[in-house]
């Protein structure tokens, strides 16, 4: 009896140790005020001191990167705030935009839709390194959610304060490639440092179903 008290004992220890290490991390998070409006196609995040104005329209065309980094649309139409978190001095906003494909040189997208993750690191002087966007659905790329087997959008209603990681799915299909690859894009509030952490999947030509990716 004595010995299965002791075991007890140890148990319910470990257990608190576990609560107590879980909240430490929380309290290291904050979460701050943060004011983000638009006009066309710029977005302005005012923090504190700083006001940051991003322009979508002069996103960098630099073609070496994948088709998933280059993001461009008309105007914004919408931008919500996926997560929001402040870490060793540092802001991190994990935002989600979305706007028309009008214009961009490819009038078959008139009526097309551009959406992009956008992860952006600043404190109350300023950016400290350009966003990075990332779109998870786009006509001019041939990139969509649609075509993800199994992916479970994350519900509206998740508060931005949340800790849980973030994950965004997608299709995207190549010039030149019959199959098209999944792509996860993953946002973890607890690491904010890491970033946008990219994963391409190539899809299974039979079954369509995402071949796992790398661990």
């Amino acid at each position: 009896m004595r010995e299965l008290s002791r075991n007890l004992s140890f148990l319910a220890l470990l257990a608190l140790l576990s609560i107590s290490r879980w909240t430490a991390a929380q309290a290291a998070l904050k979460t701050p005020f943060v004011r983000v409006r638009w006009s066309e196609a710029t977005l302005h995040i005012t923090f504190q001191t700083a006001r940051i104005d991003h322009d979508f329209r002069e996103s960098d065309p630099n073609l070496s990167k994948p088709e998933y980094e280059r993001f461009w649309l008309a105007w914004i139409d919408a931008a919500h705030t996926r997560r929001l978190l402040e870490k060793g001095g540092r802001v991190y906003m994990l935002l989600d935009v979305e706007g028309p494909s009008v214009g961009g040189g490819n009038a078959n997208c008139g009526a097309g839709t551009e959406k992009a993750l956008g992860l952006f690191v600043f404190d109350s002087e300023g950016l400290f390194e350009e966003p990075r966007v990332i779109n998870y659905e786009s006509c001019f790329q041939n990139i969509g959610q649609e075509d993800v087997p199994g992916y479970k959008e994350e519900p509206s209603s998740t508060p931005m304060s949340s800790r849980q990681s973030f994950v965004q799915a997608f299709s995207l299909r190549r010039e030149g490639q019959p199959d098209p690859i999944t792509v996860e894009v993953k946002f973890d509030p607890l690491h904010p440092e890491l970033g946008l952490i990219v994963k391409e999947n190539p899809g299974d030509p039979k079954t369509g179903v995402p071949l796992p990716g790398p661990s």
